[in-house]
């Protein structure tokens, strides 16, 4: 709908003596702010920023009520029109202003463009009231560039004030000036072509629009207006502003029709010219409808009569004579600040929440809820929401929610809501995240179950103290799910055979180790042994076999990968230090898990896992434990060969009895095919003992009296020396 008015006539036709062409003053562009309701504006605003809203609380002398309003301090632009100046000769551009006294007078421009988008020439600089917090009516002259063009459109830009409550406001904008008749068309009909009718608007009015050049001046008119009764009832056909006074209007309705007469009583009529909104046309819907719905208005029997005694006819051709109308069911729609929720880390057995803002854009009626619906990657999570019952056309509200992990939820858990609705499509779907600690089987609260937990629980199984019960579930384990309140080796057993089989007893699942946390899948293919990082876990594939790589003791090792072919794992010579391993034979991935009591952990340095080295191998992931309970990834990545890798491991060699009673001989167990060369010196260095064949111990004769002795063993170009000492 239309809420300006093109060139509406304000004044009598003036015919200028000697046969020069006749003229009218005539209204170009008229917008009081009046047709809608705060902070809304009318279609004749082509585009405004947030800065800018409609408002009532100060009216101006002209027309009152509503006007636009500019708050803040910061910029903001407000354009309208567009503005049909194709028969104007001369004009004038006015609107009343206000400003408040933290916004300087100078600070807000006018400018004109003709595609409302570039803004190219200045009308007025300064377009304030010098005076502050009260209304001045301002006026300038419509550029003559402006004249002739069928599409202008000015822009008011806003500078801002010194602070958040500056304000500017304007009322009334009017362009008018004079207009030569013989540029305007004749024409009787309707706006334009086609319209909608948005059902929530229970009331819809149609303008009709009257312009022609003359010479004779109107009296009355008469006409049929045409329509669906089934679709819809006329209510009323009301005089437009450039008709009341002395206009008078009468309409009766038949089966489908409405004739409608309007007269001017008074001797004068209506001047040639542009009139637009002459009459108004309002409407109501017979029922609702379910989908868009098109009917037609149709304009007939057009009879327009003079002002002269004889009272003849005018003849208005041309002008749009059908309206298609489409009504339309009252829409909400629906638009969400972000279509994915992160309720970041959240303990198990709490809650966290995060709120979602909804809005309601474009929407013609409130935006209502009908529910929602959560789906969790574990059916024990829960959520819960606090929605507003509705939005408003154009407002903004907030839903919280809410999600509640169950204590058995452990790491990155994800899943969907879908919110049901009233918009189009009637459900929009958000995606959630949120990282859950110390749920079942998560010892040290990390958000994800390895290692690290095991070790946890191992200590918590020999402590003369029990966790405290808000913690208990965390270790918990056996029997499964529910557990016995209690923390023992049968839990720790659990836990380790949970890591091996990578899934519970149950068959379910592990949780998902959120992508920061050490041990979190990561993959890499092994190369031949390299340079010792004292910065990093490594597994290493030497000559020698498979090792691990540590510059810090360790309590636990976690490893799966793939072999390219079999291998046997050795099991570590630590006291109290255990080594289990298990093949998925589906997918060839071997896992092992190694762990080390407080007391006697890993040392730093190579560990052995097997003497055999295989000949290809990919690592899946891998993670240590350290002694103060730190987590490390173990990488596999290519190295240079160094003097390290030139000794060779102790690990590969025993020797015993260390001590050694005098009169034994030394037993040597190392990997056969392995060692060349054996010798034994004294703590002075002197060489008491050497053979190159592949012995298994050294006479007891060699060990002569008590004390230090070394003994060196050799492979090639690599040896290792071994500290004993022979004893009475």
């Amino acid at each position: 709908m239309r809420h300006y008015i093109l060139y509406a006539v304000v004044a009598a036709l003036m015919i200028v003596v000697g046969g020069r062409d006749a003229t009218a003053q005539a209204v170009f562009f008229s917008e009081s702010f009046d047709a809608v309701s705060e902070p809304d504006f009318s279609d004749s605003v082509l585009s405004f920023d947030a800065s800018w809203k409609t408002n009532s609380s100060s009216s101006s002398p002209g027309s009152g009520a509503n006007n636009a309003v500019h708050t803040g301090s910061g910029p903001g632009a407000l354009i309208i029109g567009p503005v049909d100046l194709t028969a104007a000769l001369d004009g004038t551009i006015s609107y009343w202003a206000r400003r408040t006294s933290s916004y300087a007078a100078d600070s807000l421009i006018v400018r004109a463009g003709f595609d409302g988008v570039l803004f190219d020439l200045d009308v007025f600089g300064g377009g304030l009231p010098a005076v502050a917090s009260s209304w001045e009516e301002i006026a300038v002259p419509v550029p003559d560039t402006l004249l002739g063009s069928a599409s202008v459109y000015l822009l008011f830009n806003g500078r801002g004030g010194t602070s958040s409550g500056s304000n500017i406001r304007i009322d009334d904008i009017l362009v008018a000036g004079t207009a030569d008749p013989g540029l305007i068309p004749s024409a009787f009909g309707f706006e334009s072509e086609s319209a909608t009718w948005l059902q929530s608007d229970s009331v819809f009015s149609v303008e009709l629009d009257l312009s022609w050049p003359g010479p004779d001046t109107l009296q009355g008119i008469q006409f049929d207006l045409d329509f669906d009764e089934s679709m819809v009832l006329v209510d009323s056909v009301l005089l437009g502003p450039d008709l009341l006074g002395t206009w008078s209007s009468s309409w009766e309705a038949s089966v489908g029709t409405i004739r409608v007469a309007a007269v001017d009583l008074s001797p004068d009529g209506l001047p040639p010219g542009p009139h637009s909104d002459v009459l108004h046309v309002y409407m109501s819907a017979t029922s609702p409808v379910a989908s868009d719905t098109t009917f037609t208005l149709g304009l007939s029997g057009i009879l327009a009569v003079s002002t002269s005694a004889a009272a003849d006819e005018i003849l208005l051709p041309g002008g749009t004579r059908s309206l298609g109308i489409t009504l339309s069911p009252a829409a909400a729609s629906i638009s969400l600040s972000s279509l994915a929720l992160d309720f970041g880390t959240v303990v198990a057995g709490n809650s966290a929440e995060v709120s979602l803002d909804i809005s309601n854009p474009t929407g013609s009626t409130s935006l209502v809820f009908s529910g929602f619906a959560f789906e969790s990657s574990l059916a024990s999570d829960s959520l819960s929401a606090v929605l507003p019952d509705s939005v408003d056309v154009g407002s903004l509200a907030s839903g919280l929610f809410r999600i509640h992990p169950d204590i058995t939820s452990v790491g990155q858990l994800s899943g969907t809501l879908t919110l049901y609705h009233n918009a189009p499509g009637d459900s929009i779907v958000v995606d959630w995240t949120a990282l859950a600690l110390g749920g079942r089987g998560d010892a040290d609260a990390d958000g994800v179950f390895d290692v690290a937990d095991v070790v946890a629980s191992l200590d918590a199984s020999v402590s003369f103290t029990p966790p405290d019960a808000e913690v208990l579930h965390r270790h918990d384990l056996f029997p499964f799910p529910s557990g016995d309140g209690a923390v023992d080796v049968r839990d720790v057993t659990l836990a380790i055979q949970a890591i091996l089989r990578n899934q519970w007893p149950d068959g379910s699942p592990l949780p998902v180790a959120p992508s920061s946390v050490p041990g979190s899948p990561s993959s890499g293919s092994l190369a031949d042994a390299g340079v010792f990082k004292s910065d990093a876990f490594r597994l290493v594939k030497s000559n020698y076999g498979l090792f691990v790589e540590a510059p810090v003791a360790l309590r636990g090792i976690q490893l799966e990968f793939r072999l390219g072919s079999p291998i046997s794992f050795q099991q570590p010579t630590k006291t109290g230090a255990s080594l289990s391993t298990f093949i998925d034979a589906g997918s060839d991935v071997h896992r092992v898990l190694l762990l080390a009591r407080a007391d006697t952990p890993f040392d730093a340095g190579h560990l052995i896992l097997s003497g055999i080295a295989p000949t290809e191998m990919e690592l899946i992931s891998g993670i240590v434990v350290d002694t103060d309970g730190a987590k490390h990834d173990v990488v596999a990545e290519p190295a240079s060969l160094t003097d390290l890798d030139l000794q060779l491991p102790s690990e590969l060699i025993t020797v015993y009895p260390n001590p050694l009673p005098l009169g034994q001989r030394l037993q040597i167990a190392a990997t056969a095919g392995q060692v060349q060369r054996i010798e034994v010196f004294d703590a002075i260095g002197r060489k008491l003992y050497s053979s190159s064949n592949m012995v298994v111990f050294v006479p007891a004769d060699v060990f002569r009296v008590p004390g230090f002795y070394y003994v060196r063993l050799t492979e090639i170009e690599k040896a290792t020396t071994i500290s004993i000492i022979a004893a009475r």
